[in-house]
């Protein structure tokens, strides 16, 4: 197959400012010599220390912006643990490099950037999906803790143990430890009962 060089930016897009290249002729027998260049040839590009085209800049820009945002916005309100945090921009590099190096081998008329969008959304949309479930998770484990408070049979040097060992257990959780999570917040929520009980002479029932 023939082999078109040519001087483009990092993203694979070409340069319409670069110096055009000679291609290189595949050789007979794979191309007679009366034969134009192959069609679709090999793309190599070159020169692509020079960043993103100003398209791609813009884009991946804009994208950045909307996930600091996010980003920003759960670590203040505690919306999700920062090693899921850390866990989402991992997922977000590797999804625009994998475009990235998708657009580059496709050569420089890719379009392969109108991936990064709905990349990124998907993994959002994901994560927003785990903000919700996990808001519903905190507000069992808050309501559990009133009802044991209001009952007065658990000291409070030992209710505070038992929230230190769940607040533990959610910052080191993530998606793909989501499950194991919420059986330990469950093992919690049943031994902070089963004080509850043993401190008010209760057989064991459901809770009170």
């Amino acid at each position: 197959m023939c082999v078109q060089p040519y001087r483009g930016f990092g993203c694979g897009h070409r340069d319409e400012n670069g110096t055009p290249m000679k291609p290189q002729l595949c050789q007979p027998p794979l191309r007679l010599r009366h034969e134009p260049m192959c069609d679709s040839p090999t793309y190599v590009l070159r020169d692509n220390g020079q960043g993103d085209c100003p398209v791609c800049k813009g884009i991946l820009e804009g994208l950045q912006a909307a996930w600091a945002e996010h980003r920003d916005r759960w670590s203040q309100e505690n919306g999700l643990p920062g090693g899921e945090l850390a866990r989402i921009s991992r997922e977000i590099r590797e999804s625009r490099a994998a475009i990235r190096a998708s657009g580059i081998a496709g050569g420089p008329d890719h379009t392969a950037q109108n991936g990064y969008a709905a990349g990124q959304e998907a993994i959002l949309e994901e994560a927003r999906e785990l903000v919700t479930q996990l808001q519903e998770l905190d507000n069992e484990w808050s309501e559990n803790l009133r009802i044991i408070s209001g009952f007065g049979t658990v000291p409070e040097v030992s209710i505070r143990s038992y929230i230190s060992r769940r607040q533990r257990a959610r910052d080191a959780m993530t998606r793909r430890t989501w499950d194991a999570f919420l059986d330990r917040q469950q093992v919690i929520i049943d031994e902070l009962y089963d004080e509850h009980r043993e401190a008010a002479g209760l057989s064991d029932g459901g809770p009170e």
